[in-house]
Formats: C-alpha cells, structure tokens, sequence
C-alpha cells in the first residue's frame, strides 16, 4: 500500500477499535495485510469493480457515514445524492497541486485538468456534511474553498465559532505498536549494503512533486569522503502502475544515479515493500530523508513518509518549509535543508554520521499524540453523532449569500457635500434594492430550473411508464398469437387423423364392394 491505502486501512483499524461498525472497501484486487488484526469482529472488507458497482451502492447504503477522497465522492455522484448518508470528505491529500507538477514536468496544458478539478470541487463542497484534513494549513485552504462556495453562513458560524464542526482535523497517524525487526531486509541481503554502513532512507515513491534528484547529488558528494554511507530508495514507481502510472523524474533518478557512477554501490533501489515488511526496512535505516522543492503542494502537504520515520524513532533531514517538519525541527527531531541544495542536504547527514554509534531520537511523546487510535478519537465520536444529525445541504438547494448590506469592494464612499448627504441615503436605498433584486432573481431563475427539471425527470417517468405498458401490452399479444398458433396446429393433426379415417374406410368400403 500507498500513503492513501495505509490511511483508510489504519483509519478502518482505529475506528472499528473504538466500538463503531466499519466496512473498508477498497478496488477490485486488493487484499488486507497478512497482518491484519483477526480479533476485529467489527471491522468488514470488501471490493468493487467500478464506482457503479451496486455492491458499493448497497454498502453505502446500509451505513450512517460515508468516508472517501473528493475524486471517490465525485465518481459516485449518480447515486449518492439519492441517499440520506453523511458524506465526510477527506482533503489530507490535494491533488490538484500534486497534478499540476507532474503536467508542468511534461509540458501538457493545464486549463482543462484544472477546470476538471473544479468542476468536482464544487460538487463535493456543496455534498459533503463534513470535512477533514491532516494538517492546520489544509484546514485553512478548505475553509477557503467553503466560504466561496457559500457553506459558511449566520446559523452555523453562531454555533460553532471555530467552524470545527464543518472542517476539522484526522492527522495522518502511526501504529500504536512499535516497528519490530522480524527479518533482514538491508544489512548483508543487498548487495553492497555491509552490517556497518549508516543506511539513509528515501521511505516512499519518487513522485513529480519531489526531489530526490538533490539526495543523490548529496550522494555523490558525501562518497568522495565516505565509503560507508548508502542511500536506499524502497521502491521508485507506485505499488498500483494502474492506478498511478510512470513520472518522469523516476527515469531520471535512476539515470542520474548511473551517470554519476553511484547505482548498484552508494544508490540502490528496491521494489515497494509489503506493509506488514516496511518495518524492517525502517529499523535497519539510521536516517530518513524526504526532500521538495518550492510549490503549492509542499506548502500545504502532509508527508506520510515523515510519519513513518517518527514511528521509527529515526533522526531525519527534511526540506524547510513544510508544516510537519517545522514542528519536528522545533522538537529537536529533524534537520531542515534548504530547497535544490545538495551541499545542505550532505552536510546535514554527514553530521548524523559522525556518531560511532546509531543514533535514534526520542519521539514517544509525540508518537503518542498521533497514534491512530488518538488522531481518530474525536473523528470516532462525529460518526457516532452523524446518525442523530440531518442533512442540511441537499442536492435540492442552492446557497444564497449569507452577507447583510453590500460587501466591502461596493460600499460607497461617505458623502462630504450637503447635496450628497441627501442624495446618499437614496443612492444607498437604490444600490441594495438593485443587489437584492438581482439575487431574488438569481434564486427564482435557480428555482425555476429545478421546476423544469423535476418536470422532465416527470415526463421522462411517464413515458418510461407507458413503455412498460405496450411491453405489457406487446408480450400479451405474442403469448395469443403463440396460443393461437398451438390451436391451429392442434386442428391441423386433428384434420390429418380424420382424413386418414376416410382413406381408411373408403378403401374398407371399396374392398367390401369389389367382394
């Protein structure tokens, strides 16, 4: 698994953990972990072929809550505004930035992606009853979004101030368990890995919108002076090619590895480990790594690979500017890099190196913090409360302005003549009636399209329905016919016997006469 399956998997774990009745669903082929805990009688996994499948359809049926990425969300549009279910949206993961990376490295036009992306934003921001990110910085971006969107009005800012109740925070967690070494993964099973070497680790993919390009020019650097530090890459492309295809700059990590003559003896790249294996691979590293450049995704992402390191008790050098790694670098537990630079990123591991010893930090206390089961405690409670809660933002409505007066950029400068303090008021009077008007009109040509829609979808009713009926009538008509025809033939041998009886007894008759 990817960050996106750890998540939903461990999500899945704490939540049935904490008492509620859990169903994880995941794409056609995929399997839990061998290690997955039996004892969870709560907890139920399954598949589903398409976003169609009326397997997921009745899954989601049958539950109170709905967790799933904005594109899931989206893609099951056709039948889940026809149920009542509390729609919670998960925005850890914004994938509009991680898109425009990878089309700007290719040089493909972006205006269509980003129009794709809004046009499902703005779906999911009007459905969604509830939302959830990993980080601070998310939460604001999504409140952003919300408030354009119309989400934001008197009734709910007078409950709840904070807004918690519309967005609020499921970081991305480690195990509750500490990482046990179960087998040899590195040390004496890679060749060109010794027992005694310090083990950098890149712990994840080698995506467009990061830069492991600058580790191994960090690499390079750090071999002219040491021969016993070595850089693993577990695996370069995604676990799922389906569902993540190739990127660009993994073909260029592995060239630029041979070409500065490090593949295969200071740079080596596995296949992505197992989950129940990536343990192993995490003991036996004495420092993680996970570096950016400057764009929109590293300011507002939350670095899974990070987490990993933390459960770990690994030392780590991360690139500054990302909201995690400055909470590390304050607690003592990371060394901030700056951006595309290889001599900051070389000196920062050389100086975890040093050490004769391997080095761990202490990270209990906030590996306590985020431990699945405590990030999801207070996610756990809103499911359990959804059940009472009732959907106040249908498919049905649309969202007038919440704003009293004019907004800011309309308000009109304060009159300084005594012609313009009368003329004002009216003025004023005549500006608002003018807005309000327009936004009664906006609402009343919105209403009247629902009008027409319901109509049609009506009409559509109708005639589905006198369809039905001359099917009805036609297959009546065919089963006559085929009756009919089953008399005809009935006759038909009924002839054929009779006229076998006159042959017979004119020949009777004709023998009696001859005689």
């Amino acid at each position: 698994m990817a960050g996106v399956g750890i998540r939903y998997y461990e999500v899945a774990r704490a939540l049935a953990g904490h008492g509620l009745q859990v169903t994880l669903v995941a794409p056609f082929g995929s399997e839990l972990p061998r290690t997955a805990s039996p004892h969870l009688e709560n907890l139920r996994f399954d598949t589903f072929v398409t976003f169609e499948d009326e397997k997921l359809v009745a899954l989601a049926r049958k539950h109170t809550c709905f967790f799933a990425y904005p594109d899931v969300i989206w893609r099951c549009r056709r039948w889940i505004d026809e149920l009542d279910t509390y729609v919670i949206v998960d925005g850890y993961d914004i994938t509009l930035f991680e898109q425009l990376e990878l089309h700007a490295a290719s040089h493909q036009p972006i205006g269509e992606l980003v129009q794709n992306h809004l046009t499902s934003l703005r779906y999911v921001l009007q459905r969604g009853d509830f939302f959830v990110t990993a980080t601070e910085r998310q939460r604001d971006f999504w409140l952003g979004l919300l408030t354009a969107a119309g989400r934001i009005d008197e009734e709910l800012y007078r409950g709840d101030a904070s807004l918690r109740a519309l967005v609020d925070l499921l970081p991305y967690g480690v195990p509750d368990e500490p990482p046990m070494h179960t087998r040899k993964v590195l040390r004496g099973v890679v060749a060109g890995i010794d027992e005694a070497d310090f083990i950098v680790l890149w712990g994840g993919g080698a995506w467009q919108w990061l830069d492991p390009l600058t580790l191994v020019r960090a690499a390079a650097l750090i071999a002219q002076t040491r021969s016993d530090v070595k850089f693993f890459f577990p695996g370069v492309s995604h676990p799922s090619p389906d569902l993540v295809g190739a990127m660009p700059i993994q073909q260029e990590l592995i060239a630029l590895s041979e070409q500065l003559g490090l593949l295969n003896k200071v740079v080596f790249f596995g296949k992505w480990a197992e989950y129940e294996d990536w343990q192993n691979f995490l003991v036996e590293s004495d420092c993680g790594v996970s570096l950016h450049r400057d764009h929109l995704e590293a300011r507002f992402a939350a670095r899974t690979r990070i987490m990993s390191y933390l459960w770990a008790n690994l030392p780590m050098v991360l690139t500054e500017g990302d909201e995690l790694a400055e909470q590390l670098s304050g607690l003592g537990l990371a060394r901030l890099v700056p951006q595309s630079n290889a001599e900051a990123v070389a000196s920062a591991i050389l100086e975890l190196a040093q050490a004769k010893k391997r080095t761990r930090i202490d990270a209990s206390a906030l590996k306590k913090q985020f431990s699945w089961k405590a990030v999801t405690r207070a996610f756990a409670d809103r499911c359990k409360a959804a059940c009472n809660m009732k959907r106040k933002h249908k498919r049905q409505e649309f969202h007038r302005s919440t704003m009293h007066g004019l907004p800011p950029s309309l308000r009109m400068p304060q009159p300084s003549t005594p012609i313009a303090k009368i003329l004002y008021p009216v003025l004023r009077a005549l500006m608002l009636w003018y807005v309000e008007a327009l936004l009664d009109q906006q609402h009343q040509i919105n209403t009247s399209l629902l009008a027409r829609l319901a109509e049609q979808e009506s009409r559509l009713a109708e005639q589905e329905s006198r369809l039905a009926e001359q099917e009805s009538r036609l297959a009546e008509q065919e089963s006559r016919l085929a009756e009919q025809e089953s008399r005809l033939a009935t006759q038909s041998s009924v002839l054929r016997e009779a006229e076998l009886l006159m042959t017979d007894l004119i020949e009777q008759t004709t023998l009696a006469a001859m005689e």
